[in-house]
């Protein structure tokens, strides 16, 4: 299925795996750098659109985040938001996104693995209200499309079709028509959320933190491999809660 929005614009800008954080799990490290970006794009001029091509948001790195619940999914949202607008304001990635918007220029955010809760209507409009983002037409479909300088332009999220990792807009929004308290996570979800995640808080005594690294491995089964060479212990302990490999 294609996703296919009327709008035309003078000029598309991607931005992807952002995986905006509360303070201290953020993988993102350079928040000022972004906010110089946005706000460059803010002065330019024509019918401009930022399109932030999911894991926007790392829903997986809230404290306490048991499962993807769908009445607490606004909650969250706006926790997240809010702990982001604490930020230094050369470090505050929503107040760029707000300047964006209020100068006229179109603002997408699109669900992602780390972040499926943006297919629901009740997170967008948090994001709305905060942001002054779009909600996408047709957020059942696999794919997006947009009309850029006389241009179809289509695209899509890495997790596309891939078991391991995606939770489908379709299946989001359906059970958020019937009211369902939560969606089964993932492996690869459960895999950040219960594996990963201790990896990458693990302090010594002197309070450094041996495994930041975690981040910038891309093959999630490779990771659980390596995990494996790194803590055998904390890996057994971990790898069968949240995918049952013994």
């Amino acid at each position: 299925m294609t996703n296919t929005s009327e709008t035309a614009f003078d000029a598309l800008h991607v931005l992807s795996d952002l995986h905006l954080a509360p303070a201290g799990r953020c993988v993102l490290r350079a928040h000022a750098e972004l906010v110089g970006l946005i706000d460059w794009l803010t002065a330019q001029p024509g019918r401009q659109a930022l399109l932030l091509n999911g894991d926007v948001f790392d829903f997986l790195q809230i404290d306490g985040y048991a499962e993807l619940s769908l009445p607490l999914a606004a909650e969250r949202m706006h926790g997240l938001l809010k702990d982001l607008q604490g930020e230094p304001p050369s470090r505050d990635v929503p107040g760029a996104l707000r300047r964006y918007t209020a100068a006229g220029h179109t603002l997408y955010c699109l669900a992602g693995n780390h972040d499926p809760e943006l297919h629901l209507g009740a997170v967008q409009q948090v994001l709305s209200e905060h942001l002054g983002s779009r909600p996408w037409p047709d957020d059942g479909a696999d794919h997006w499309q947009l009309t850029v300088a006389g241009r179809r332009v289509l695209g899509l999220h890495g997790h596309d079709g891939d078991a391991f990792n995606a939770i489908s807009g379709a299946r989001m929004r359906r059970a958020e028509a019937e009211q369902a308290g939560t969606v089964p996570l993932p492996p690869g979800s459960r895999l950040v959320r219960d594996v990963f995640n201790p990896y990458r808080f693990t302090r010594t005594a002197d309070g450094r933190q041996p495994y930041v690294f975690v981040d910038a491995l891309s093959s999630q089964r490779a990771v659980a491999l390596g995990l494996l060479l790194l803590d055998p212990r904390l890996a057994m302990q971990r790898l069968e809660l949240a995918v049952g490999v013994t």
